[in-house]
């Protein structure tokens, strides 16, 4: 029998300190304010500078690590998934992925990006 595969790492996301993933980090690789991802995960951004790899967040962080590394597999760079992130998309009536990123709907953010993976327009 096999060992089960390891879930997907994305180190930008993560302390080099520790191997947390860390909240600033996970703001800054996905073009967020301290303050909007807090305002996602609903946490103070206060907490979230003070405590950016604590315990408690780590499992509110992790859809966020699997969104920046499908973001990074489908462009190819986090800037151009930065970038696809914030233009505004008729599949969405003209709102932008970062929009329903920042609402929390990432399930929505996902089926986006699996369109994109597939040729269709996003």
């Amino acid at each position: 029998m096999t060992a089960p595969r390891a879930p997907h790492v994305f180190n930008e996301i993560r302390s080099p300190e520790n191997g947390q993933l860390d909240a600033r980090l996970t703001a800054q690789t996905l073009g967020l304010s301290l303050p909007q991802l807090g305002q996602v995960l609903n946490y103070g951004p206060r907490d979230l500078a003070q405590q950016p790899t604590s315990d408690g967040l780590q499992s509110a962080l992790e859809p966020f690590e699997a969104l920046a590394l499908h973001l990074w597999e489908v462009f190819g760079s986090l800037e151009t998934g930065r970038r696809w992130l914030r233009a505004s998309t008729p599949v969405l009536a003209e709102e932008a992925p970062v929009d329903y990123l920042l609402r929390g709907d990432l399930v929505t953010l996902q089926k986006l990006l699996r369109m994109a993976e597939n040729g269709m327009p996003t």
